[in-house]
């Protein structure tokens, strides 16, 4: 039985100039499922896309029927209406592409099973529901779109405390992120457009800061540059045994912002 939650009229309405707007080719369109017609090798239709304050449910119902998908669909997903509008006859890849940036807006998620079967989740549950988790950044053939993944990204250089206020800036409110600070890394879902965007500003700031070395003579008076020599090590020394235990202290001596779950805490911890 569908969860009866209060319509509310929402006027996504979305103008897509088929030449004009700087959608990628079809070949390079990421999404969840393809056509059926590309599947099968054959040519795309195009298609009128105009609705008028229609249930999520027709939304829905057109795009199994163009993937061929059975839709299990999530008692938690919301009921809403969606007013969309092509300026031009779209293909099938463009139009499935539209229809999963409508639902990433209204937070719901796709999720294959098996060949026939698309789960629709909310995209706050995402994780629970079995997604598959990708390792690294998305790529450059990873088009920028509306689907929803989740990626573990490590950092090279940068400490997770330096990247984290960018990372939630950017995020969707139903995206999720959960560091682990053992392997410097965490784990993100959201949207492959977002992805995009954060992946690059790591890729311009995890670089590797250039030592500024100055080698100096001194001339020593009255103490003996060997005895100099030792202190100035031992000193030396000091110093990396006391930024090593501060940085192994590090690990749960702040506390997660809203969306952000730590890998590792306890319930104790969380309390």
């Amino acid at each position: 039985m569908r969860h009866t939650a209060p319509r509310r009229s929402t006027r996504a309405l979305l103008t897509l100039l088929s030449l004009q707007l700087a959608l990628p080719a079809p070949g390079l369109l990421a999404q969840v499922v393809l056509p059926q017609s590309v599947q099968r090798g054959e040519d795309e239709q195009l298609i009128d896309m105009r609705w008028s304050d229609a249930p999520l449910e027709v939304v829905l119902d057109s795009y199994a029927d163009l993937t061929g998908r059975t839709l299990i669909v999530s008692p938690a997903i919301p009921s809403v209406l969606i007013s969309m509008k092509s300026k031009e006859k779209l293909t099938e890849t463009e139009f499935l592409v539209a229809i999963e940036s409508i639902l990433a807006m209204h937070q719901v998620a796709l999720i294959p099973l098996g060949e026939k079967f698309l789960r629709v989740v909310p995209a706050a549950e995402l994780r629970t529901h079995g997604e598959e988790i990708l390792m690294g950044p998305p790529g450059a053939d990873d088009a920028a779109t509306d689907k929803i993944e989740t990626r573990i990204i490590e950092l090279k250089y940068l400490d997770l405390a330096e990247v984290q206020p960018i990372i939630d800036s950017l995020r969707h409110p139903y995206g999720k992120v959960q560091i682990m600070e053992r392997s410097n890394a965490f784990m993100i879902t959201d949207t492959v457009s977002v992805l995009h965007r954060i992946s690059d500003i790591i890729q311009y700031l995890d670089k590797p800061t250039p030592s500024k070395i100055e080698t100096r003579v001194y001339r020593l008076n009255n103490a003996a540059a060997g005895d100099v020599a030792s202190r100035l090590n031992e000193l030396i020394e000091e110093s990396q045994s006391e930024q090593q235990v501060r940085a192994a202290a590090r690990p749960g001596a702040t506390s997660a912002p809203g969306g952000v779950i730590r890998a590792g805490t306890t319930a104790a911890q969380r309390a």
